[in-house]
């Protein structure tokens, strides 16, 4: 399993999804501090991770946000997470707390339908500059 200091945060996403691929190298340009690490779903640590979460058996399709020791968040709520850990420019997006969790999560869902479609899918994964290599498990 994986061990992760208690002051970091592990983003689990679509490794497939051109437009997760965007946004994870948008918050590692960002996370000056590096309190993002990060895994796709695909992968035997996310596919454990889900284990051991108690949600492998559920279909998921959502970022998940995993706070070692602490908690876990999925779709929206897990973007509100990780906004709230960035410089304050991103904090814009933390206007759509004011609606209900079931809006902001149907609304996450509807993008998360058609990201394929959308935005493309990718076959392979692409290549991590050594620079950032750490942030990835």
């Amino acid at each position: 399993m994986i061990s992760l200091p208690d002051s970091k945060k592990l983003i689990i996403y679509d490794g497939h999804c051109v437009l997760c691929d965007y946004w994870v190298r948008v918050l590692l340009r960002h996370d000056k501090k590096e309190v993002f690490y990060f895994t796709e779903l695909q992968s035997e640590t996310g596919k454990s991770l889900q284990k051991k979460l108690g949600i492998e058996n559920q279909k998921v399709d959502s970022i998940i946000l995993y706070i070692p020791k602490k908690a876990f968040f999925l779709k929206s709520t897990a973007i509100f997470e990780i906004v709230k850990s960035l410089p304050w420019y991103f904090y814009g997006a933390l206007v759509f707390t004011i609606l209900p969790q079931c809006i902001t999560d149907k609304m996450y869902t509807f993008i998360a339908k058609n990201r394929y479609q959308w935005f493309g899918r990718k076959t392979i994964c692409g290549l991590i500059d050594a620079k950032i290599q750490h942030r990835f498990i």
